[in-house]
């Protein structure tokens, strides 16, 4: 399981679950927003969608993810990217009330509780 580069803007990256973003479509899906400056979370995981529809984000190719992802792995310690990829894969409730469609580990994780 890894995360992937999902939508960017300047020195944000929007990243996700590789799991929960399978090509060509995604409904939606759980991003966590990173600052590639500060080095920081900026954001616990909230609907992806959503996080679009408020910002001025742009695609990250499936072709130019390998670079974007390294760039990530160059400026966050490994401590803060399993940080990331362990909010992700066990998020709050808050977090998948905020999905519009959910992924599907998330469904099964909610017909199991």
């Amino acid at each position: 399981m890894n995360i992937i580069p999902l939508y960017r803007f300047e020195s944000s990256i929007l990243v996700g679950l590789d799991i929960d973003f399978v090509e060509p479509t995604v409904e939606d899906g759980l991003v966590v927003e990173i600052d590639l400056k500060e080095k920081e979370i900026k954001h616990q995981p909230w609907s992806g969608q959503k996080k679009l529809k408020f910002g001025y984000y742009y695609t990250v190719e499936v072709s130019g993810r390998e670079i974007v992802l390294e760039e990530i792995l160059n400026a966050l310690d490994k401590n803060k990217i399993i940080q990331i990829i362990d909010i992700l894969l066990y998020p709050n409730k808050e977090s998948i009330d905020s999905l519009i469609w959910l992924p599907e580990r998330l469904r099964i994780k909610n017909t199991q509780s």
